[in-house]
């Protein structure tokens, strides 16, 4: 056999091999890899066959046959359209990397193609929008015309409280001034001076008309001082992280203010600490961007993106900070990536923003508007109000077992709350309302079903109990008595729960009332709570009352009991 019907057989060998490979086994690469094969030893007759299953297939939107053959035609038709085409191929079966390279290849044939330009920026941000939608939804969404500064931290109001007594202190001032004026101006009157009363009434004018809000310069004095007041002070850990809470809405506030390097000083204060957080690095980038060190501060957003791809601030920054440094492909990706995430959000930036639209749109009982909102919020930073709403949502449109999920985790975040505790219980009694009704209908089956249910939310002995019931009912004796010994065990860690917490309250009453130096009253109470739980601090503590007050008796009594307590139960000196 000549070469000539070597290569004719090679290439009838390899088409049907990729035949096989991308219609029976669908192994897609391996398929693309034999037509390429077939196309190098038979251009012309493999192409036409290519070139008709390659219309098939588009026309039926079967995406990875088409992809599979596009790809080998595309070896031997190297054209922009086919690399747009096999570009979104690519990316609606997840294979940006593979996109990405087909939009370089399209923008090679064609340097300036908008439409491979658009969709390269879009697969490298993985977002699926396409061709000229892409310009329409940044023009739409992408509305930052600077960068973007984040909130100030909300656990303290320094800057409120400082921005509050400097306008009462103006207000004071100004008053007294006025006052001041006033009688000045009346005796000049009477004196005949008319061009001094004259310029006085002017000045009195201005100081009306003067705004009463405190300058610039006097809140960054005042936060600036209360700052250096604290640093040398010795703090506990809940005054620590309040002061790094006033450092950084201190830095926020001169940044706001373009007052860059004091800004800077501050937010390295808390990196010198070593704390480290989303608003804290933003800042830092923005403050070394606006000082021209805009390298160093994409590295910071960059480093950031990579634990949280989603957050609309580090996005939208460095849109901003590529497009300064001229990098027209980032900027334009990062673009796509805000605009994108800012369509979920509304076109809000902010999560304050976001919460206050939520709860607009749960007001006017835009639900699912309002739901969509408030996910993003509890997403973002577990935000407590933002939970709460979802359950109430998901329980409004009778979305029981959303609900649930969204408490249970709700309990598992915010494990000592006060405010989610309540909200389990409401929740847990609105359940048991139906668990009743069913139960008094007999149907014990549904009935303990739901009660299941309240009970993944608060264990309540109460509940316990109805199920309990409803299990007997339905003779599942060995689930009941599971159910009754648990039942034994709850309420033994109630009442142990219970007698700590009179115990610690008594003590607390204790305390106070002997700083308030009411002895008896202190004795009564640590009596009553040692009583509950002998220990050696509440001993201690009534020894030395009672030989303060000389009262000897009592103190034999007390050490009497303190000496059984230990005997009774092995306790070593």
């Amino acid at each position: 056999m000549n070469k000539s019907g070597k290569s004719l057989k090679q290439a009838e060998t390899s088409f049907r091999k990729g035949l096989v490979l991308l219609k029976e086994k669908k192994l897609f690469k391996q398929a693309v890899f034999e037509f390429k094969i077939a196309l190098e030893n038979n251009p012309a007759p493999v192409q036409a066959e290519l070139e008709d299953m390659y219309e098939s297939y588009k026309s039926k939107n079967s995406v990875e046959n088409a992809l599979a053959v596009g790809l080998a035609l595309f070896h031997v038709r190297k054209e922009e359209e086919l690399a747009l085409q096999l570009g979104r191929y690519s990316r609606q079966l997840g294979e940006y990397k593979q996109a990405n390279n087909l939009y370089r290849q399209a923008l090679k044939i064609n340097r300036s193609s908008q439409l491979a330009f658009n969709n390269l920026a879009a697969s490298m941000g993985k977002v699926d929008w396409y061709d000229d939608d892409i310009p329409m939804l940044i023009k739409r969404y992408f509305t930052a015309s600077g960068l973007v500064l984040p909130e100030y931290l909300t656990r303290t109001d320094t800057l409120g409280r400082i921005q509050g007594n400097l306008k009462k202190e103006y207000l004071k001032s100004k008053k007294q001034r006025l006052e001041e004026l006033e009688d000045t101006i009346q005796l000049k009157m009477n004196e005949g001076d008319e061009a001094a009363a004259e310029k006085m009434l002017e000045e009195m004018n201005r100081l009306i008309d003067e705004s009463e809000r405190a300058t610039y310069a006097s809140i960054k004095t005042a936060l600036q001082g209360h700052v250096k007041r604290k640093l040398a002070e010795s703090l506990n850990s809940k005054q620590q992280q309040e002061l790094s809470d006033d450092i950084y809405n201190t830095g926020l506030y001169l940044l706001k203010n373009k007052d860059i390097e004091p800004a800077l000083e501050h937010f390295l204060i808390l990196k010198h600490k070593g704390l480290s957080f989303e608003e804290l690095e933003i800042c830092l980038a923005i403050s070394y961007a606006l000082t021209g060190k805009r390298k160093d501060a994409v590295l910071i957003l960059t480093d950031k993106l990579k634990k949280d791809p989603d957050d609309r601030l580090l996005n939208i920054n460095l849109a901003q900070l590529h497009k300064a440094e001229g990098n027209k492909l980032l900027s334009y990706k990062y673009q796509i990536i805000s605009a994108s995430l800012l369509e979920k959000s509304d076109g809000l930036v902010l999560r304050s923003e976001i919460l206050k639209q939520a709860d607009f749109h749960f007001g006017r009982t835009n639900l699912d508007k309002a739901l969509k909102l408030y996910k993003i919020v509890a997403h973002e930073k577990k935000d407590i109000h933002a939970w709460l709403r979802i359950g109430d949502i998901h329980l409004a449109k009778g979305r029981q077992l959303e609900a649930l999920d969204t408490f249970k985790e709700m309990k598992i975040v915010y494990p000592d709350s006060q405010v989610v505790q309540n909200k389990l219980m409401e929740v847990h009694n609105r359940i048991c309302t139906h668990a009743d009704a069913l139960f008094n209908d007999t149907k014990f089956k549904q009935s303990a079903i739901i009660y299941e249910r309240a009970l993944k939310l608060v264990r309540s002995p109460e509940t316990l109990k109805k199920l309990i019931s409803a299990y007997k009912q339905l003779h599942n004796h060995r689930k009941a008595h599971e159910l009754s010994e648990e039942l034994t065990t709850l309420k033994a860690e109630r009442r142990a729960e219970e007698k700590t917490r009179q115990r610690t309250e008594l003590i607390e009453q204790g305390k106070r009332a002997s700083r308030q130096k009411n002895y008896q009253s202190a004795i009564y109470n640590f009596e009553n709570a040692f009583r509950i739980e002998p220990d050696e601090e509440v001993f201690s503590t009534l020894a030395k009352l009672y030989e303060a007050l000389k009262q000897k008796s009592a103190l034999k009594d007390l050490v009497d009991r303190w000496n059984h307590h230990k005997e009774v139960n092995h306790i070593d000196d």
